[in-house]
């Protein structure tokens, strides 16, 4: 361990390592795949194939449409895990570096890219809200806090949704005001957003399919966030409130 301790740039890569192995594995297709025996739906194996022009989603987003919020959220929360525990284990195991940052950001790019299914994963939102619990818990509930102001100003469950990851690179450059923490988080965004532009190109097709439907509702319930709140934005959101002041 002490010649492992001098040569660091091995243990940077071991945790690395570590974390994309972990990381491939794609909880998406073992949820499916489980679902999909007790259902015996044929059209499940739609959300498994692949075209050339458009890629499949693999996330829980997508589980939780097809056969509801419970698989979603098995899915979300395997995600979150599969980052989390390896991240934990190699925090607690050298307390005093930071090769665990290499642990999670290898292990969000292992889920959006897994080694196992020819680097075809999820967007990685769950992925990266599982490293961030164990860098920093109470970040999580400030960027996300924020991001729930900055959508209903906007009247946007987009934003309430999405912004707490750009919301994280803030948060971090405040509170550790250190570049291997921000280039961490700097990185996990751009593979967030890298794969997630993919995804939500489908997601917003999926919706004017569907006559259309423009609302903040119908926004949310898409996203597995329940109908409630999308509601509220649409009738108390920001943007409404304004609307109903000049019209009147």
């Amino acid at each position: 361990m002490e010649v492992l301790l001098e040569k660091t740039w091995i243990l940077w890569i071991l945790a690395g390592l570590l974390g994309y192995l972990v990381g491939s594995i794609s909880v998406f297709r073992i949820v499916h795949r489980l679902v999909k025996k007790k259902h015996k739906d044929n059209d499940a194996e739609a959300l498994e194939s692949d075209s050339d022009s458009e890629p499949s989603i693999y996330s829980a987003t997508v589980l939780g449409w097809k056969y509801g919020k419970k698989y979603g959220c098995i899915t979300s929360i395997g995600d979150m895990l599969k980052v989390a525990l390896p991240t934990l284990a190699v925090r607690l195991l050298f307390p005093e570096q930071d090769f665990y940052l290499a642990t999670a950001l290898l292990a969000i790019t292992g889920n959006s890219y897994p080694l196992y299914y020819k680097f075809k994963g999820g967007a990685g939102y769950s992925a990266i809200l599982g490293a961030v619990f164990v860098i920093n818990w109470f970040g999580v509930f400030i960027a996300h806090a924020a991001a729930m102001v900055l959508g209903y100003l906007f009247g946007s469950i987009g934003m309430m949704r999405l912004a707490g990851n750009i919301l994280y690179i803030f948060w971090f450059w405040i509170y550790f005001n250190d570049i291997n923490h921000v280039g961490f988080i700097v990185l996990a965004n751009v593979v967030f957003w890298v794969t997630a532009t993919k995804h939500l190109r489908q997601i917003m097709q999926s919706i004017k399919e569907t006559e259309g439907d423009a609302s903040q509702e119908y926004r949310s319930k898409m996203s597995l966030m329940g109908g409630g709140i999308g509601r509220f934005i649409d009738n108390y959101g920001l943007p409404a409130l304004l609307k109903k002041l000049f019209r009147n």
